[in-house]
Parts: structure tokens; C-alpha cells; sequence
């Protein structure tokens, strides 16, 4: 162990290293200092002034860095001066950067990491949410953090998963406790949020691996009426789970199931591409479309636009809809940030691209058709909606542009 570390612990920690900083290069707020970094180190225990931090450093970006995406560590810095130390222009100067100029280096190492980030991102499967890889197996990152709790034991694991089979699991209690109630609506606020399985084993947003307690898994499938699907993969391994409508109905309506998964930030990556035509729903007798998780998208919508149509405001349950902007196209289409509460009429029309939205700056605006001039609903025309209170539930700008093309595109069809 010439590092004091094994190995194995020494790859894990730049794996969540190179997905902390990959994270924080994109965000509005780009700069780590040493001292955040280490702190949010789970494999390792190690200090901000520690030579083995600079050394972890050094070799994620060499490796970056001959990848063609510069030198990653260009994100952190001093707390105190808000600059790299003095390793990051050592290393530098040994990949062959000019050095003479050192704030000119930094702001074009940065601007080179950024780029290729953006590119990498913007290249990636849309499908895919995909960071690193732990025992052959690809683990995404999710865009929040795991609420804390007052028990001994997590019911969300921290460090690295074990992975299990299903098969292999023998608890035969349905372990009604406060921690498997706390893990029942934790659950149920993580799948309100991504609109579709939640993976057993995950990165969270500041770059720490989590990973569902498989107790609380069994207990929850040793039910008299079992509360959760398992998917399992071809070795009978767990890899997602999806609480069933009992279970969501029994969390849904408080508040606490859906503060924790909120952000200030947009997607940065849709877990669909908004230009796919492969309809991935689920056909049943008669090629009826049977939409999977449609009441819990209702719920995360319904809640983020604080129950009343976006557009009339009215309140009354039974004639509002939790709409869709990009149609429905299997559950990865049920995320927050593609819904938004209409009454049922406007519905249809938006689905007919007779009534769209478009963002001017942050305001989201209503287009209607001119077809829809002379009628009741020219009284809508030009307003500016009462947007969700937290970004990460807004309709998405990319959702909405491709929304409005295709209004656009109507309009002009119509003469």
C-alpha cells in the first residue's frame, strides 16, 4: 500500500473524485475548494493539506489530460484566494502547458475542461445517466442528495454496495419500524422524482455512492400485498426498484416525501432524448396504452404546481390533468420537469399544439393558435404562468422549445 490506502480504495476515491469535480466544472458555481473536496471524499478519510490529495489530484488529471479533456483539478482551489495551489502549475508545466502567464493557463485549462465536459455531456445517451463503473457495473449519479435520518444504521447505505440477488435474500418479517418507514417514503420521494425505477446502487450529487437497504427491500416484498417491483438483471442481481401505487398513495400527499429531492438547478440531463420516436409503453390487450406510474406523476406535478392549472388557476381536482410537454413515451418520460397541471380542456389543446408556452427569460409565457381568437380562450393569450418554486420542477427549456416548434410549425400549416 505505498499510499496508505488499498488499491481498491485508492481507484474508488478518483472515481468519486473525477464525478465530483466533472459535476461541479458544469455547475453555475464551478470552483471547489480543497477543503469541500476532501469532505465529500467517502472512500477516504484524508485531509485538504494532505500530499496524498494532491498526489489524487496529479493522476486524475495526467489521465484527463491525455483523454483530451485538460486537467480536471482545475476546479479546486484555495479557500482563502479562490486559485489553484502550487501542484496544479507544477503538473502543468510537466503536460507542456506554457506556464509563463499563470492566471492565463488557469482560464484556458478551465475554458478547455469546461468545453469538453459540455461536449461530453451533451454527447452522451440521453437514455443514460451514467458516471462510473464499480465491479463491471455502471452506476449513475442522481440530481439530489439522500435526507439525513436519526438512526444507527442508514437505510440508504453509504460506501460501496453489495450487490445481492434477490433469491438470496431470506428475512421473512415485514419489519414495520420507524427506519423502514423512513425508508418506504424516502423511496417514494426519490421515484416521484426521477419518474421511474430508482437504481439500488447510485452516486448522489455531491459525488457520494448510496445504495437501497436490501433488508428494507425484503421487508417491503414480505408484505401481504407486496408494496415494491424488483427488477432484477439477467443474474437475478437487484438493480432497480419501483414502490407500487399503495405504497406512493401512502406518502404522496406530504410534504415532507418531496422537499428533500428538490433542487435550484434544471436537469442537466434529460433521462430521455426529447427527439426519440421509439415508443417504449407498454401495450396490453386490445394495443390499449397502459400508462406505468401515471398517478405517480400526477402526485410530483400536482404538488409542484401547488395543486391549480398553470394557466386558469382553478383548484378543483377533478378537472385538472397533469399533462405532459413532451408526450408520453415510457415511465422515463414522468419526470418532474416534464409536467405541468392544466385543466382538462387546455390539455387537449395543448396536446393539439392549438395553445403552447415559450420562455421569455424566466418567465414562461402562453402562445395560443389563431384559431383560438374570438373564443374564451383569447382571454389567456400572453400570460405569464406562476412558475413551480423550485427550478428542478419547472418545465424544462428544451421540453418547451420543442414543444413550441411544433406550434409554430401547426400555425404556419394552418394559414
Amino acid at each position: 500500500m505505498p499510499n496508505g490506502f488499498t488499491d481498491d480504495d485508492w481507484t474508488k476515491a478518483k472515481g468519486e473524485i473525477q464525478v465530483i469535480l466533472s459535476q461541479r466544472v458544469l455547475s453555475n458555481n464551478p470552483l471547489i475548494s480543497y477543503g469541500e473536496l476532501a469532505a465529500r471524499i467517502s472512500t477516504l478519510q484524508i485531509s485538504p493539506d494532505d500530499d496524498r490529495l494532491a498526489k489524487l489530484l496529479d493522476e486524475i488529471s495526467t489521465t484527463e489530460s491525455t483523454a483530451g479533456r485538460g486537467m480536471l483539478s482545475v476546479v479546486v482551489v484555495h479557500q482563502d484566494d479562490k486559485r489553484p495551489g502550487a501542484g496544479f502549475f507544477k503538473l502543468a508545466k510537466r503536460l507542456g502547458r506554457n506556464s509563463r502567464d499563470q492566471d492565463e493557463l488557469w482560464m484556458e485549462e478551465f475554458r478547455k475542461v469546461r468545453l469538453a465536459w459540455e461536449r461530453q455531456s451533451a454527447g452522451a445517451s440521453a437514455s443514460s445517466h451514467a458516471s462510473k463503473g464499480i465491479q463491471g457495473r455502471s452506476i449513475e449519479t442522481l440530481p439530489f442528495l439522500i435526507p439525513e435520518c436519526s438512526f444507527p444504521s442508514h437505510p440508504i447505505s453509504r460506501g460501496a454496495p453489495k450487490f445481492h440477488k434477490l433469491g438470496a435474500l431470506t428475512d421473512s418479517v415485514e419489519g414495520r419500524t420507524l427506519r423502514t418507514e423512513f425508508f418506504e417514503q424516502t423511496l417514494v420521494g426519490m421515484f416521484l422524482r426521477l419518474g421511474r425505477a430508482v437504481p439500488y446502487a447510485f452516486y448522489s450529487s455531491n459525488g457520494e455512492i448510496r445504495s437501497l437497504d436490501a433488508g428494507c427491500i425484503k421487508f417491503l416484498l414480505n408484505r401481504s400485498a407486496p408494496e415494491i417491483l424488483v427488477n432484477c438483471d439477467d443474474h437475478g442481481e437487484i438493480v432497480g426498484v419501483v414502490p407500487l401505487p399503495s405504497l406512493v398513495a401512502r406518502y404522496a400527499l406530504d410534504e415532507e416525501t418531496f422537499h428533500p429531492f428538490v433542487g435550484d438547478e434544471l436537469e442537466s440531463e434529460l433521462p430521455f432524448d426529447p427527439e426519440d420516436v421509439m415508443d417504449e409503453r407498454r401495450r396490453v390487450e386490445c394495443e390499449s396504452v397502459r400508462r406505468v406510474g401515471s398517478g405517480a406523476f400526477r402526485s410530483v406535478v400536482m404538488w409542484a404546481w401547488r395543486g391549480r392549472c398553470a394557466v386558469t388557476r382553478t383548484t378543483i381536482q377533478c378537472v385538472l390533468d397533469a399533462a405532459h410537454i413532451r408526450r408520453y413515451n415510457g415511465m422515463k418520460t414522468n419526470i418532474p420537469c416534464n409536467g405541468i397541471a392544466l385543466r382538462n380542456d387546455l390539455h387537449t389543446l395543448f396536446d393539439n399544439h392549438l395553445l403552447s408556452f415559450s420562455y421569455s427569460d424566466d418567465r414562461l409565457v402562453l402562445d395560443i393558435s389563431k384559431d383560438l381568437r374570438g373564443t374564451e380562450y383569447e382571454a389567456y393569450a400572453a400570460i405569464a404562468l406562476d412558475l413551480p418554486a423550485h427550478r428542478s420542477h419547472r418545465p424544462h427549456p428544451l421540453l418547451v422549445e420543442q414543444h413550441h416548434k411544433g406550434f409554430r410549425e401547426r400555425e404556419a400549416a394552418r394559414g
